[in-house]
């Protein structure tokens, strides 16, 4: 059998205020979540009627109970700004904790910004048929990952194990290593939209470049230490290119419309790192 329970409490608090050409959105929050799971297996045999199979109707051959939890934390907190519809700005920063890391690495720091300008809102830039808007932008951010580990990889993990001589005892599993600590992706992104012909042309351009650092890696280590590999936070991977997407409303009828869009996009991936073997 299996029983899964996962609990989620958010809180937040918001703020949004006009003055003149000014406007003011804020958010402050605060996030926790748990995951917790228990199987529980037995085994039975020689079953006293082949047509009532129960466990009360046979001989328990073997069980076991396994049981993991986890926790995640979050604060977290936003304000955006705009003036006169040109000028916008974003700021946001996270504070992140995770029980699967160790004790003092458990938290992390996540903070982001965006800026974005309206030129077709400016004065000196007459309205005009042909371009209908023009905005420039550009985001900065890191975000943390605590994907593709166990719940307890941190800690040194142990197990049962019969020595033959009607005794229990313990094999270690993994080498302890209580510094581990969140993968970050940290990326910019600066880009270009622009609408033509009353909206009938819309042209968007990114370029961007991602890279994932700290990744957790399982690592070959000597043999000496009993094991072949140890889990730590090594490698970086780098990611950049662009994309260049357009879209075209070709005809607008009543009970008909046709729309293009077209993609162009080029990645190049990098392997900066990763655990000690550089290259592409």
């Amino acid at each position: 059998s299996q029983e899964r329970w996962h609990t989620v409490s958010e809180s937040t608090a918001n703020f949004d205020k006009d003055f003149g050409e000014h406007s003011i959105n804020a958010l402050a929050g605060f996030a926790y979540e748990t995951w917790r799971t228990t199987v529980t297996d037995l085994e039975a045999v020689g079953f006293t009627n082949d047509l009532i199979q129960t466990i009360p109707n046979a001989n328990l051959a073997g069980g076991e109970t396994v049981q993991f939890e986890e926790a995640l934390i979050s604060y977290l907190g936003r304000v955006n700004y705009a003036y006169a519809d040109r000028y916008l700005v974003s700021a946001s920063i996270r504070r992140d904790g995770s029980s699967k890391f160790g004790p003092d690495s458990k938290f992390g720091w996540f903070p982001a910004v965006s800026a974005g300008w309206i030129v077709t809102n400016e004065k000196f830039l007459p309205k005009s048929y042909f371009l209908e808007s023009l905005k420039i932008r550009a985001s900065y951010g890191v975000t943390g990952n605590n994907n593709g580990i166990g719940e307890y990889d941190h800690l040194g993990l142990i197990a049962p194990v019969g020595t033959g001589f009607d005794q229990i005892g313990y094999n270690a599993l993994n080498i302890e290593n209580p510094n581990l600590q969140w993968e970050k992706l940290v990326e910019f992104n600066p880009g270009i939209d622009a609408s033509f012909l009353a909206g009938k042309i819309n042209l968007s351009f990114d370029w961007y470049t991602r890279t994932s650092q700290d990744l957790l890696l399982q690592v070959p280590i000597p043999g000496v230490t009993g094991f072949e590999t140890a889990l730590v936070n090594r490698g970086e991977v780098k990611n950049e290119g662009f994309e260049i997407e357009l879209v075209t409303r070709n005809m607008t009828k009543r009970n008909f419309s046709w729309t293009s869009s077209f993609i162009v996009n080029r990645n190049v991936n990098t392997l900066v790192d990763f655990a000690g073997a550089d290259g592409l």
